[in-house]
């Protein structure tokens, strides 16, 4: 007898009941292992985001009420997608964003007169390049020291609120996600303002008075803040024009 025919005469003999206590059976380890599966955690997504720039090459150091430009550099290092994330920036109370940033940033007051700032990140993975922008601050009330700007790259389903400064957020924080790498999140960079131009100009004449058709020398001094005094004089030499004083009489009135 065949192998097939021998199935076929134990699957007749069995009754119905047997039949159904074995589907019964069937079903109950197919929802255990549903369950099993839903009670599982799922992989952790491989994402690592990162600032690798955040420079102000150029600007440093720069009068007060001048315009710093920070090159930024936002990636992902690990294999997944990140969707969603953000970088944030912390300016120090004298700033401001300036008006040529990317239309992806905006700016919000933060705590003790320091400024938020938000700029939108595209999709970032291993295989693509590397978002680059330009952040603009400007210095306008910013007297001569070092400023410091800080920033920090995560999710904007997390953000934390304007008042938390970033020099605070802890490595658990949501707004890091599920980052296998929350030390490169954080960065700063430091900025020198210097005292801004204020020149003094004098001015002096030699001989003075002077006879008129005579040579005449212009003398002319400027200076630099007495922080940083420097002194240039330029002198002009001339010709005084030749003049007559006006008299009374004949129908003259004194001059």
């Amino acid at each position: 007898m065949s192998i097939q025919s021998d199935r076929a005469g134990i699957c007749a003999a069995a009754t119905p009941f047997e039949r159904t206590q074995a589907q019964s059976w069937r079903l109950s380890l197919r929802r255990a292992l549903l369950a099993l599966v839903m009670v599982l955690p799922l992989p952790a997504l491989a994402i690592d985001l990162q600032i690798t720039d955040f420079s102000d090459t150029g600007y440093d150091p720069v009068p007060a009420g001048t315009t710093v430009i920070y090159n930024v550099k936002v990636e992902n290092g690990a294999n997944d997608t990140a969707s969603g994330s953000v970088t944030l920036f912390d300016l120090p109370a004298g700033t401001a964003l300036g008006g040529t940033a990317p239309a992806g940033c905006s700016a919000s007051a933060g705590a003790a007169g320091t400024t938020r700032v938000v700029c939108t990140n595209p999709a970032l993975n291993a295989s693509t390049a590397p978002y680059e922008f330009k952040l603009p601050v400007t210095t306008i009330a910013s007297q001569p020291a070092t400023i410091t700007v800080r920033a920090a790259i995560g999710f904007a389903s997390a953000l934390p609120p304007a008042t938390t400064p970033i020099s605070t957020l802890q490595n658990t924080d949501p707004f890091f996600g599920s980052d296998t790498n929350v030390a490169n999140n954080r960065t700063s960079q430091n900025t020198t303002i210097q005292a801004a131009a204020d020149l003094e100009l004098s001015k002096s004449a030699t001989p003075d008075p002077v006879i008129g058709g005579g040579e005449i020398t212009y003398t002319l001094t400027v200076r630099t803040p007495e922080r940083h005094r420097k002194t240039i004089t330029v002198s002009l030499p001339g010709t005084a024009a030749a003049s007559c004083p006006r008299k009374s009489g004949f129908g003259v009135p004194p001059g």
